[in-house]
C-alpha cells in the first residue's frame, strides 16, 4: 500500500511505501500531526491516526472503528448484565445513588 504526505510547505509527496514512511518517521520528516493519505487527493488523516504508522510514534494504534458501530455496541438503553451477582451493581440512573447495595446484604 502506498502513502502520500502533505508537508508543511503545502506540497504533497508520494507515493511512499510503509518502509519509507517508517524511515521518514525515524528521521522526523513525518511527525505525529503530518497529514497522511493512501491517495494524493485525500482523504487526509494525522499520521498517528493511521494504524500501521502509529507504532512508529510509540503509541497504540488509534481505534478506527466506525463511531456509529461503537455506539451500537455500547447502547446505554440496553441492560447491563452483572457478571458476579454477589457484587453490587452501579446505577446509571442519575436519580439513584451510583452504587446500589441489596438491603439484605446489610
Amino acid at each position: 500500500m502506498d502513502y502520500w504526505i502533505r508537508a508543511t510547505d503545502g506540497q504533497t509527496y508520494g507515493p511512499a511505501s510503509l518502509a519509507t514512511m517508517n524511515r521518514w518517521i525515524t528521521e522526523r520528516r513525518v511527525i505525529a500531526s503530518t497529514p497522511v493519505s493512501h491517495s494524493p487527493d485525500g482523504p487526509w488523516r494525522e499520521a498517528t491516526m493511521v494504524p500501521e504508522l502509529a507504532a512508529g510514534f510509540g503509541i497504540e494504534p488509534a481505534d478506527t472503528a466506525d463511531p456509529s458501530e461503537k455506539a451500537e455496541a455500547n447502547d446505554p438503553t440496553e441492560p447491563m448484565l452483572n457478571a458476579d451477582p454477589t457484587e453490587p451493581m452501579l446505577s446509571t440512573d442519575p436519580t439513584e445513588p451510583m452504587l446500589r447495595i441489596d438491603p439484605s446484604d446489610a
